[in-house]
């Protein structure tokens, strides 16, 4: 499960890279605002969350992903 879990979050990390990687002629243009928008969502779903909700779901996230690397760099493959 630690396994798979580790494999899906890697794999997500390298979506950006894939997304910009010159490796055909044809290839997915992002817009040029992809970004802008992407921080103006999520500032939007945030402002929009009373300020304990936000510290609480943030504190969580950020435990997550700790213990997720953690426990990724404590086993060796």
């Amino acid at each position: 499960m630690k396994k798979r879990l580790s494999i899906l979050i890697f794999s997500l990390a390298a979506l950006p890279a894939l997304a910009f990687a010159q490796v055909s002629t044809s290839s997915i243009q992002l817009p040029g605002d992809f970004v802008a928008t992407i921080w103006t969502q999520a500032n939007n779903t945030f402002s929009g969350l009373n300020g304990y909700t936000t510290m609480i779901v943030g504190t969580i996230l950020a435990v997550t992903v700790i213990g997720i690397l953690i426990e990724t760099l404590r086993k060796p493959q």
